[in-house]
C-alpha cells in the first residue's frame, strides 16, 4: 500500500482540466493533417509568420469533436463537455469555439496548453471573427466554474 502522502503527490500531478484540453488539442491536431486543404491555407497564408507555420501543434477544429466524445446524457460525456465549456472550448450551446478555424496552441515549458489562436480558413460570415483568441482560464477560475456548473444541474438551471 502507497503512503499517503506519495499518492497526494501523485494526485496533485493528474490534472484532468489539463489532460481533457489536451485531447481536445491533440483531436485537433490529427484533424489538421488529415486534411490537406487546411495544410495548403496555411502553407500559403499572408497572414501567418514563419513561426506559426512551423508550430508543431497546429490544429483544425472541423466540428467532429463531439461525434468523438460521450454522449452529454452521460455522467461521462457530461461532464467532458461541461469541462470544455467551463474552459472556453464549447460555446453553451455545444458548438466548439473553433469550429471551422485552423488552431495555433501554446505551450508552456511544462508542455501544458495555456493558450491558443484560430484562424478562419474558409468563408468568413459576418458575424464571425477572422481571428480568436483562447486563454486557459487559471485552476481557480475552473473550480468555482465548475463548481457553479454542478449547483446549476442540483438545482434544474443547466442548459440542455
Amino acid at each position: 500500500m502507497m503512503p499517503n502522502k506519495t499518492l497526494q503527490h501523485i494526485l496533485a500531478q493528474i490534472n484532468l482540466d489539463d489532460i481533457y484540453i489536451k485531447q481536445a488539442f491533440d483531436y485537433y491536431h490529427e484533424r489538421f493533417l488529415a486534411n490537406h486543404r487546411a495544410q495548403d491555407f496555411v502553407n500559403s497564408s499572408p497572414l501567418l509568420c514563419e513561426t506559426m507555420k512551423q508550430n508543431p501543434h497546429i490544429g483544425l477544429c472541423d466540428r467532429t469533436l463531439g461525434r468523438h466524445l460521450p454522449s452529454a446524457r452521460t455522467m461521462e460525456g457530461g461532464a467532458i463537455r461541461g469541462h470544455y465549456r467551463t474552459c472556453g472550448l464549447f460555446r453553451a450551446s455545444g458548438c466548439e469555439l473553433f469550429r471551422g478555424y485552423i488552431v495555433f496552441p501554446c505551450v508552456d515549458g511544462e508542455r501544458v496548453i495555456t493558450s491558443a489562436v484560430g484562424y478562419r480558413y474558409g468563408r468568413i460570415r459576418d458575424n464571425q471573427p477572422a481571428v480568436i483568441d483562447w486563454q486557459k482560464p487559471a485552476t481557480h477560475e475552473l473550480v468555482v466554474a465548475e463548481l457553479q456548473h454542478v449547483k446549476e444541474l442540483i438545482h434544474g438551471k443547466a442548459n440542455q
